[in-house]
Protein backbone atom coordinates (compact mmCIF):
# COMPACT_ATOMS: atom_id res chain seq x y z
CA UNK A 1 0.00 0.00 0.00
CA UNK A 2 2.84 2.75 0.45
CA UNK A 3 4.21 2.04 -2.53
CA UNK A 4 1.00 2.87 -4.37
CA UNK A 5 1.11 5.51 -2.22
CA UNK A 6 4.23 6.77 -3.11
CA UNK A 7 3.61 6.65 -6.76
CA UNK A 8 0.68 8.45 -6.64
CA UNK A 9 2.44 11.43 -4.44
CA UNK A 10 5.31 11.24 -6.64
CA UNK A 11 2.60 12.06 -10.01
CA UNK A 12 0.46 14.65 -7.91
CA UNK A 13 3.69 16.57 -7.26
CA UNK A 14 4.78 16.52 -10.45
CA UNK A 15 1.84 17.25 -12.54
CA UNK A 16 -0.66 19.38 -10.07
CA UNK A 17 -1.55 22.84 -11.28
CA UNK A 18 -4.27 24.44 -9.77
CA UNK A 19 -5.62 26.21 -12.83
CA UNK A 20 -4.90 23.11 -15.13
CA UNK A 21 -6.91 20.99 -12.67
CA UNK A 22 -9.60 23.47 -12.41
CA UNK A 23 -9.91 23.76 -15.97
CA UNK A 24 -10.43 20.06 -16.99
CA UNK A 25 -13.21 19.89 -14.19
CA UNK A 26 -15.26 22.72 -15.32
CA UNK A 27 -14.80 20.78 -19.16
CA UNK A 28 -15.84 17.29 -17.55
CA UNK A 29 -18.71 18.87 -15.70
CA UNK A 30 -20.15 20.15 -18.33
CA UNK A 31 -19.65 17.39 -20.62
CA UNK A 32 -21.09 15.31 -18.23
CA UNK A 33 -24.10 17.40 -17.51
CA UNK A 34 -24.88 17.65 -21.02
CA UNK A 35 -24.67 13.96 -21.28
CA UNK A 36 -27.15 13.10 -18.90
CA UNK A 37 -29.72 16.34 -19.32
CA UNK A 38 -30.03 14.75 -22.97
CA UNK A 39 -29.08 11.35 -22.97
CA UNK A 40 -26.09 11.62 -25.47
CA UNK A 41 -24.88 8.00 -24.90
CA UNK A 42 -28.97 6.50 -24.34
CA UNK A 43 -29.44 8.22 -28.16
CA UNK A 44 -26.33 6.93 -29.32
CA UNK A 45 -26.86 3.65 -28.15
CA UNK A 46 -29.80 3.56 -29.38
CA UNK A 47 -28.91 2.65 -33.26
CA UNK A 48 -29.21 -1.00 -32.54
CA UNK A 49 -27.35 -2.97 -35.49
CA UNK A 50 -26.29 0.30 -37.31
CA UNK A 51 -22.50 0.87 -38.28
CA UNK A 52 -23.12 4.74 -38.02
CA UNK A 53 -23.49 3.91 -33.90
CA UNK A 54 -19.34 4.13 -34.12
CA UNK A 55 -19.22 6.92 -35.84
CA UNK A 56 -21.40 8.66 -33.14
CA UNK A 57 -19.18 6.87 -30.57
CA UNK A 58 -15.77 8.45 -32.54
CA UNK A 59 -17.23 11.88 -32.22
CA UNK A 60 -18.43 11.91 -28.54
CA UNK A 61 -14.86 10.28 -27.31
CA UNK A 62 -12.95 12.61 -29.93
CA UNK A 63 -14.49 15.78 -28.35
CA UNK A 64 -13.67 14.72 -24.89
CA UNK A 65 -10.50 13.17 -25.65
CA UNK A 66 -9.24 16.22 -27.56
CA UNK A 67 -10.75 18.95 -25.55
CA UNK A 68 -9.14 17.53 -22.31
CA UNK A 69 -5.86 17.40 -24.66
CA UNK A 70 -5.86 21.11 -25.72
CA UNK A 71 -6.53 22.06 -22.05
CA UNK A 72 -3.60 19.83 -20.93
CA UNK A 73 -1.29 21.34 -24.02
CA UNK A 74 -2.34 24.91 -22.70
CA UNK A 75 -0.73 24.28 -18.99
CA UNK A 76 2.12 21.82 -19.95
CA UNK A 77 4.86 21.49 -22.92
CA UNK A 78 3.00 20.58 -26.14
CA UNK A 79 4.29 18.40 -29.00
CA UNK A 80 5.54 19.82 -32.14
CA UNK A 81 5.80 18.80 -35.42
CA UNK A 82 6.72 15.34 -36.09
CA UNK A 83 5.85 14.34 -32.67
CA UNK A 84 2.39 16.24 -32.70
CA UNK A 85 1.74 13.92 -36.10
CA UNK A 86 2.54 11.00 -34.18
CA UNK A 87 1.03 11.92 -31.37
CA UNK A 88 -2.11 12.91 -33.16
CA UNK A 89 -2.59 9.49 -35.39
CA UNK A 90 -1.86 7.36 -32.69
CA UNK A 91 -4.46 8.48 -30.37
CA UNK A 92 -7.20 8.27 -32.96
CA UNK A 93 -6.25 4.74 -34.01
CA UNK A 94 -7.15 4.32 -30.18
CA UNK A 95 -10.14 6.19 -29.98
CA UNK A 96 -11.34 4.10 -33.25
CA UNK A 97 -10.59 0.76 -31.85
CA UNK A 98 -12.82 2.23 -28.58
CA UNK A 99 -15.42 2.77 -30.17
CA UNK A 100 -15.81 0.31 -32.57
CA UNK A 101 -15.36 -1.72 -29.04
CA UNK A 102 -18.52 0.48 -27.86
CA UNK A 103 -20.57 0.48 -30.86
CA UNK A 104 -19.84 -2.79 -32.41
CA UNK A 105 -23.28 -3.40 -34.75
CA UNK A 106 -23.26 -7.16 -35.74
CA UNK A 107 -23.41 -9.03 -32.24
CA UNK A 108 -27.11 -9.73 -32.54
CA UNK A 109 -26.45 -10.95 -36.03
CA UNK A 110 -23.77 -13.39 -34.59
CA UNK A 111 -26.02 -14.23 -31.91
CA UNK A 112 -28.45 -15.05 -34.23
CA UNK A 113 -26.45 -17.23 -36.46
CA UNK A 114 -25.72 -19.43 -33.46
CA UNK A 115 -29.02 -20.97 -33.72
CA UNK A 116 -29.95 -20.91 -29.59
CA UNK A 117 -33.64 -20.45 -28.01
CA UNK A 118 -34.37 -17.08 -27.63
CA UNK A 119 -34.93 -17.27 -24.20
CA UNK A 120 -30.97 -16.98 -24.17
CA UNK A 121 -30.36 -14.06 -26.33
CA UNK A 122 -29.93 -11.28 -24.40
CA UNK A 123 -27.55 -13.46 -21.95
CA UNK A 124 -25.67 -14.53 -25.09
CA UNK A 125 -25.70 -11.64 -26.29
CA UNK A 126 -23.55 -10.27 -23.66
CA UNK A 127 -21.52 -13.10 -23.33
CA UNK A 128 -20.22 -12.95 -27.36
CA UNK A 129 -19.66 -9.13 -26.74
CA UNK A 130 -17.50 -9.68 -23.98
CA UNK A 131 -15.63 -12.29 -25.90
CA UNK A 132 -15.17 -10.13 -28.93
CA UNK A 133 -13.57 -7.54 -27.00
CA UNK A 134 -10.69 -9.89 -27.85
CA UNK A 135 -10.62 -9.48 -31.54
CA UNK A 136 -12.03 -5.85 -31.04
CA UNK A 137 -9.61 -4.71 -28.98
CA UNK A 138 -7.09 -7.23 -27.55
CA UNK A 139 -5.64 -8.18 -30.96
CA UNK A 140 -5.25 -5.16 -32.61
CA UNK A 141 -3.59 -3.48 -30.02
CA UNK A 142 -0.91 -6.05 -29.08
CA UNK A 143 -0.57 -5.59 -33.03
CA UNK A 144 -0.20 -2.08 -33.26
CA UNK A 145 1.90 -1.99 -30.31
CA UNK A 146 4.70 -4.42 -31.80
CA UNK A 147 4.88 -3.10 -35.15
CA UNK A 148 3.99 0.69 -34.39
CA UNK A 149 4.83 1.57 -31.27
CA UNK A 150 7.84 -0.59 -30.56
CA UNK A 151 6.69 -1.54 -27.46
CA UNK A 152 7.78 -5.55 -27.74
CA UNK A 153 9.58 -5.10 -24.28
CA UNK A 154 6.08 -3.52 -21.99
CA UNK A 155 3.77 -5.37 -24.41
CA UNK A 156 1.02 -2.01 -23.48
CA UNK A 157 1.76 -3.24 -20.01
CA UNK A 158 1.25 -6.94 -20.21
CA UNK A 159 4.30 -7.49 -18.36
CA UNK A 160 5.77 -8.50 -15.01
CA UNK A 161 7.75 -5.50 -14.65
CA UNK A 162 7.54 -4.36 -11.14
CA UNK A 163 4.52 -7.07 -10.32
CA UNK A 164 3.54 -6.99 -6.67
CA UNK A 165 -0.28 -7.70 -6.09
CA UNK A 166 -0.59 -7.48 -2.40
CA UNK A 167 -0.95 -3.67 -2.62
CA UNK A 168 -3.88 -3.77 -4.63
CA UNK A 169 -5.69 -6.23 -2.30
CA UNK A 170 -5.66 -3.66 0.18
CA UNK A 171 -7.02 -0.90 -1.76
CA UNK A 172 -9.64 -3.18 -2.73
CA UNK A 173 -10.47 -3.65 1.15
CA UNK A 174 -10.03 0.15 1.19
CA UNK A 175 -12.65 0.87 -1.35
CA UNK A 176 -15.17 -2.18 -0.16
CA UNK A 177 -17.25 0.22 2.30
CA UNK A 178 -17.65 3.14 -0.27
CA UNK A 179 -19.13 0.08 -2.88
CA UNK A 180 -21.50 -0.69 0.16
CA UNK A 181 -22.50 2.49 0.68
CA UNK A 182 -22.78 3.29 -3.18
CA UNK A 183 -25.44 0.67 -3.09
CA UNK A 184 -28.00 2.00 -1.62
CA UNK A 185 -28.35 4.72 -4.34
CA UNK A 186 -31.60 4.30 -6.51
CA UNK A 187 -29.46 3.98 -9.78
CA UNK A 188 -26.96 1.57 -8.42
CA UNK A 189 -29.54 -0.69 -7.53
CA UNK A 190 -31.33 -0.17 -10.81
CA UNK A 191 -28.10 -0.97 -13.22
CA UNK A 192 -26.73 -3.72 -11.05
CA UNK A 193 -26.34 -6.68 -9.85
CA UNK A 194 -25.92 -6.85 -14.35
CA UNK A 195 -26.44 -10.76 -14.40
CA UNK A 196 -29.82 -10.48 -12.93
CA UNK A 197 -30.58 -8.15 -16.24
CA UNK A 198 -29.02 -10.30 -18.22
CA UNK A 199 -30.16 -13.82 -17.21
CA UNK A 200 -31.52 -16.39 -19.66
CA UNK A 201 -35.10 -16.75 -19.11
CA UNK A 202 -36.35 -20.26 -18.33
CA UNK A 203 -33.05 -21.69 -18.76
CA UNK A 204 -32.98 -25.84 -19.02
CA UNK A 205 -29.79 -26.06 -17.19
CA UNK A 206 -29.12 -24.49 -13.23
CA UNK A 207 -28.90 -21.00 -13.29
CA UNK A 208 -25.68 -20.90 -11.49
CA UNK A 209 -24.26 -22.21 -14.05
CA UNK A 210 -25.21 -19.72 -16.96
CA UNK A 211 -24.42 -16.70 -13.88
CA UNK A 212 -20.93 -18.56 -13.61
CA UNK A 213 -20.00 -18.24 -17.51
CA UNK A 214 -21.47 -15.03 -17.72
CA UNK A 215 -19.42 -13.48 -14.70
CA UNK A 216 -16.37 -15.02 -16.04
CA UNK A 217 -16.46 -13.29 -19.24
CA UNK A 218 -17.87 -10.11 -17.09
CA UNK A 219 -14.25 -9.89 -15.69
CA UNK A 220 -12.54 -10.85 -18.85
CA UNK A 221 -13.88 -7.98 -20.73
CA UNK A 222 -11.96 -5.73 -18.02
CA UNK A 223 -8.31 -7.39 -19.34
CA UNK A 224 -9.70 -5.57 -22.95
CA UNK A 225 -10.60 -2.23 -21.00
CA UNK A 226 -7.53 -1.96 -18.72
CA UNK A 227 -4.81 -2.74 -21.88
CA UNK A 228 -7.13 -0.15 -24.12
CA UNK A 229 -6.77 2.75 -20.99
CA UNK A 230 -4.35 2.08 -19.17
CA UNK A 231 -1.73 0.50 -21.31
CA UNK A 232 -2.53 1.95 -24.44
CA UNK A 233 -3.54 5.85 -23.42
CA UNK A 234 -1.05 5.97 -20.85
CA UNK A 235 1.77 3.47 -21.20
CA UNK A 236 1.81 3.53 -25.22
CA UNK A 237 1.18 7.63 -25.37
CA UNK A 238 3.87 8.12 -22.92
CA UNK A 239 6.31 7.64 -25.48
CA UNK A 240 4.86 10.93 -26.74
CA UNK A 241 3.14 12.68 -24.11
CA UNK A 242 4.82 11.65 -20.85
CA UNK A 243 2.94 11.67 -17.71
CA UNK A 244 0.51 14.28 -19.40
CA UNK A 245 -1.07 11.35 -21.14
CA UNK A 246 -2.88 10.52 -18.15
CA UNK A 247 -5.40 13.41 -17.14
CA UNK A 248 -6.74 13.31 -20.73
CA UNK A 249 -6.87 9.21 -20.82
CA UNK A 250 -9.06 10.11 -16.90
CA UNK A 251 -11.15 12.21 -18.95
CA UNK A 252 -12.14 9.64 -21.82
CA UNK A 253 -12.39 6.69 -19.39
CA UNK A 254 -15.45 9.06 -17.87
CA UNK A 255 -17.13 9.07 -20.72
CA UNK A 256 -16.60 5.42 -21.44
CA UNK A 257 -19.19 5.49 -18.30
CA UNK A 258 -21.81 7.63 -19.75
CA UNK A 259 -24.54 5.31 -20.15
CA UNK A 260 -24.17 4.04 -16.01
CA UNK A 261 -25.39 5.51 -13.41
CA UNK A 262 -23.93 9.27 -12.38
CA UNK A 263 -21.74 8.46 -9.36
CA UNK A 264 -20.28 5.81 -11.40
CA UNK A 265 -19.28 8.25 -14.47
CA UNK A 266 -17.67 10.62 -11.83
CA UNK A 267 -16.03 8.30 -9.71
CA UNK A 268 -14.12 6.56 -12.72
CA UNK A 269 -12.58 10.12 -12.98
CA UNK A 270 -11.10 9.18 -10.20
CA UNK A 271 -10.38 5.70 -10.18
CA UNK A 272 -9.05 6.12 -13.96
CA UNK A 273 -6.47 9.02 -12.78
CA UNK A 274 -5.17 6.37 -10.01
CA UNK A 275 -4.60 3.66 -11.56
CA UNK A 276 -3.52 5.38 -14.85
CA UNK A 277 -0.85 6.94 -12.53
CA UNK A 278 0.31 3.86 -10.88
CA UNK A 279 0.57 2.14 -15.15
CA UNK A 280 2.93 4.89 -15.99
CA UNK A 281 5.23 4.70 -13.20
CA UNK A 282 4.76 0.80 -12.82
CA UNK A 283 4.70 -0.05 -16.34
CA UNK A 284 2.29 -2.74 -16.23
CA UNK A 285 -1.42 -3.04 -15.80
CA UNK A 286 -1.95 -6.13 -13.56
CA UNK A 287 -2.77 -4.25 -10.88
CA UNK A 288 -4.92 -1.94 -12.49
CA UNK A 289 -6.80 -5.28 -14.01
CA UNK A 290 -6.85 -7.30 -10.41
CA UNK A 291 -8.69 -3.69 -8.84
CA UNK A 292 -10.93 -3.38 -11.80
CA UNK A 293 -12.32 -7.42 -11.91
CA UNK A 294 -12.17 -7.01 -8.12
CA UNK A 295 -14.16 -3.55 -7.91
CA UNK A 296 -16.74 -4.62 -10.72
CA UNK A 297 -17.34 -8.44 -9.00
CA UNK A 298 -17.64 -6.39 -5.29
CA UNK A 299 -20.55 -4.49 -6.82
CA UNK A 300 -22.41 -7.62 -8.17
CA UNK A 301 -22.21 -9.67 -4.95
CA UNK A 302 -23.22 -6.20 -2.95
CA UNK A 303 -26.13 -5.58 -5.16
CA UNK A 304 -27.19 -9.07 -5.29
CA UNK A 305 -27.06 -9.09 -1.39
CA UNK A 306 -29.55 -5.63 -1.57
CA UNK A 307 -32.56 -7.62 -3.38
CA UNK A 308 -32.11 -10.29 -0.96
Amino acid sequence: MKKILHLLKSYWKADFQIYYYLSVAAFLTLVITTNYLLSLEQNIDNHHGQPIKILYYLILYTVIYGGTCVITFCFNEMPRGKELRRFIWIALFGLVILSIHAGFPYTMRIVQLLKFSTNYYVWLYHITNYLLGLLKVLIPLLVFSFWVLDNKQERLGLNANHLELRPYFWLLLLVLPLVITASFETGFKNYYPVVLRHAPYNPTSPMWLYVCIYELCYALDFVNVELLFRGFFVIGLSQVLGKNAILPMAALYCSFHFGKPLGEAVSSIFGGYILGAIAFYSRNIWGGIMVHIGLALMMEMVAYFQKL
